[in-house]
């Protein structure tokens, strides 16, 4: 954490995190089918580097120092919190059929059925809810500190 804070890369994380949701909101759409036919962890990875520059960015601005050394990027950080409440809030019920299904519920052969682009848009909503989720912990832990 020091070192990130020490070279000014918490500004570049929310820089990354801005072009990940950026790609996926508007080139992913116009690309699915062929991201979807690559291979499945290939195009898993694709959606989720925005959960992973999110987590990271949530074990950095636990400490007090991270948030205090990146006040201009936590505008940014905010505005893009408050974009996956709003989205959360528009797609409420989406999220909660999502929370309730299972696999445990679903038919094997179902399962089997899936085209890669389903299977793809499934993990991109699951990616989605967890990056809202953690937008919540980021405005806490950005709230904390300031």
């Amino acid at each position: 954490m020091d070192a990130f804070v020490t070279h000014d890369k918490i500004t570049m994380l929310v820089n990354d995190l801005l072009t990940a949701e950026t790609w996926k909101a508007k080139l992913l759409p116009l690309i699915l089918s062929d991201v979807a036919g690559m291979s499945s962890i290939k195009s898993y990875l694709c959606l989720y580097h925005e959960a992973s520059i999110c987590n990271l960015l949530e074990v950095m601005l636990y400490h007090r120092t991270a948030c205090e050394g990146s006040e201009d990027a936590l505008v940014e950080l905010i505005d893009y919190c408050y974009r996956k409440f709003v989205n959360m809030t528009n797609k409420s019920d989406e999220y909660t059929k999502l929370r309730e299904e299972t696999p445990v519920e679903k038919d094997p052969k179902e399962i089997m059925k899936m085209s890669a682009e389903d299977e793809l848009t499934k993990h991109a909503k699951e990616i989605e809810f967890t990056c809202t989720m953690t937008a919540l912990s980021l405005i806490r832990f950005v709230t904390d500190h300031m």
